[in-house]
């Protein structure tokens, strides 16, 4: 599949997920920190909080550390546009 507008690579994810929580997955993807994450979409650090733990429940990790290393490794086709 293709690429985005800005040329960088994105994640198809094989979760049923609310555009939000895409964002907010992307950018723990990309390494961007909860405050940075925050920041960037304009919403608080404990609606982020949220947001991971919703993640991590769609697909059944129990830890943040472990939602990437799971999602990555198991549930993404890279470059894919979403």
């Amino acid at each position: 599949m293709g690429r985005g507008s800005s040329g960088r690579g994105f994640w198809l994810l094989a979760y049923a997920l609310n555009p939000r929580e895409r964002e907010v997955l992307q950018r723990m993807i990309a390494g961007v920190p909860s405050a940075g994450i925050a920041a960037e979409l304009h919403i608080s650090a404990s609606t982020v909080q949220d947001h991971l733990k919703s993640l991590s429940a769609e697909v059944g990790v129990r830890s943040r550390g472990r939602l990437v290393p799971h999602v990555l490794g198991e549930h993404y086709l890279p470059n894919a546009v979403l």
